[in-house]
C-alpha cells in the first residue's frame, strides 16, 4: 500500500515553469501534500546540500526523511496555517545523508499548484553562521589568555545563581575573590611572556581543584574568582580557600626555572537577603584586600 501510494505521488505531478524557478533558490525547498506530508518535488540545491537522490525523497512522508520533523510537529505546523499566512523562520535541525546534523531556519506556507493545495517548504541552511555566532559568543565570554570564563560570564553565572537563591533560601553560595601575592615580580624578573605562562598554568591548577558545579573565572590581571554553589556554610569556602592557598604554594616550573607565588582570598557569601552581583564581588574583594593587609597568603571573610 505504502509503495503503490509512492508511485501514485510521482505519476500525480509534471515538470512545468515553477519547477524551473525554484531550482535557481539557494535554499533548500520540499513541495509536500497535506496530511501526511508527501514530498512531491524537491529542488536542486535540496540534492547538492543534503546528498539525496530524488529516489530517496520523492513519494516519502517529509517526517521520515530525518529533516527536523516529526509527525506532530509538521501536524501542527499545519494547524497554524489555518489562522496564519505562513510559518516563518523556525529553526530546526536536519541530517544529510552522511549523518552530519545541520542547524536549518524553516518557513512553511500553503501553495496552490496544479489546481491542488500543497505545502511549500523551505530550509535555509544557517550552520556556518551558527558556529560563527558561537565562536563570537565564546570569545566574547572567555578569557584569550587562558580559556576560563571572563567577568561578563562570570557576572552572568552570579546573576542566575543570585535568582536562583530567592526561591532556595535553605542554601547559600559562596564566592572566593583571588588575588596572587607578588606577580608583579614575576613578570618584572622573568618577563611578560613567562608572566602569562604562568597565569595559565594557575588557571589549570585551579581548574583541578574544583568539583562538579563549580565556576571559575578570570577577572583580569592577576585576579580569579571562584563560584561555589550550594554550599552548607562558611567551612565548605574556607575548606575550599585553604586547599587553593595550599596548591598554589607549591612552585611551578616553567622554562626551568622554579616559580611560585602565594594568594590572598576574599570570601563572600550569597543568601536570599543578597541585593545584587555587583554588591557580592564588591564585599569578596574587600575581604581579599584584608586577607593582604593581614599578611597575604591567607583567606578573610566578609
Amino acid at each position: 500500500m505504502f509503495d503503490s501510494r509512492i508511485n501514485q505521488i510521482k505519476n500525480d505531478y509534471s515538470q512545468d515553469n515553477f519547477i524551473k524557478v525554484i531550482d535557481y533558490f539557494p535554499d533548500l525547498i520540499l513541495i509536500t501534500t497535506l496530511g501526511k506530508g508527501y514530498c512531491v518535488e524537491i529542488n536542486k540545491t535540496f540534492l547538492k546540500v543534503t546528498g539525496y537522490s530524488r529516489e530517496n525523497v520523492i513519494g516519502y512522508p517529509i517526517t521520515l526523511l530525518d529533516m527536523g520533523f516529526t509527525i506532530e510537529g509538521y501536524s501542527q505546523i499545519q494547524k497554524s496555517l489555518k489562522t496564519q499566512e505562513h510559518i516563518h523562520n523556525l529553526e530546526i535541525e536536519f541530517c544529510l545523508k552522511t549523518g552530519e546534523k545541520r542547524t536549518g531556519l524553516l518557513s512553511v506556507k500553503l501553495l496552490e499548484w496544479q489546481k491542488k493545495t500543497y505545502l511549500l517548504n523551505i530550509i535555509r541552511d544557517i550552520t556556518d553562521r551558527k558556529q560563527i555566532e558561537e565562536e563570537l559568543r565564546y570569545i566574547a565570554m572567555h578569557d584569550p589568555l587562558t580559556g576560563l570564563p571572563n567577568r561578563a560570564y562570570f557576572m552572568q553565572q552570579l546573576d542566575y545563581v543570585l535568582e536562583c537563591q530567592q526561591y532556595y533560601s535553605q542554601y547559600f553560595s559562596s564566592i572566593l575573590f583571588l588575588d596572587l601575592d607578588g606577580f608583579k615580580a614575576i613578570n618584572d624578573n622573568f618577563g611578560h611572556d613567562t608572566g602569562d605562562k604562568f597565569l595559565i598554568e594557575i588557571s589549570q591548577r585551579l581548574k583541578s581543584l574544583l568539583k562538579w558545579g563549580d565556576f571559575i573565572a578570570r577577572l583580569g590581571g592577576d585576579e580569579f574568582v571562584i563560584l561555589l554553589e550550594d554550599v552548607k556554610d562558611f567551612r565548605c569556602a574556607a575548606r575550599t580557600a585553604n586547599q587553593v592557598i595550599a596548591a598554589l604554594k607549591q612552585p611551578f616550573v616553567l622554562n626551568g626555572q622554579q616559580i611560585s607565588c602565594s594568594v590572598s582570598i576574599g570570601i563572600s557569601t550569597i543568601s536570599a537577603d543578597t541585593k545584587s552581583p555587583e554588591e557580592v564581588l564588591r564585599k569578596a574583594d574587600i575581604a581579599m584586600y584584608q586577607a593582604k593587609a593581614f599578611g597575604k597568603s591567607r583567606y578573610h571573610i566578609s
